[in-house]
């Protein structure tokens, strides 16, 4: 398996699917309605993963805005 200077694509797969759990939860609950163990268990991965790679809930949320806005980017 080759891995694109030295990222591991598991990786970025978990973190694809703590963006997506992400946009799922915080759209309908906002930040304050939206645990770790929440994003956790929708994105199906352990729970340490949201620190390392947001840092935490926060990073997450704020990757969910960047995601957003670059959506929208291309219509405006």
């Amino acid at each position: 398996m080759s891995m694109e200077a030295g990222r591991d694509p598991r990786s970025d797969e978990t973190r694809e699917k703590l963006l997506a759990a992400g946009l799922e939860l915080f759209g309908h609950h906002g930040y304050d309605g939206v645990t770790t163990r929440m994003l956790a268990r929708a994105a199906g991965v352990n729970q340490s993963a949201i620190p390392y790679h947001f840092g935490g809930k926060e990073g997450v949320y704020r990757a969910v805005a960047e995601h957003i806005a670059g959506e929208m980017a291309p219509i405006v």
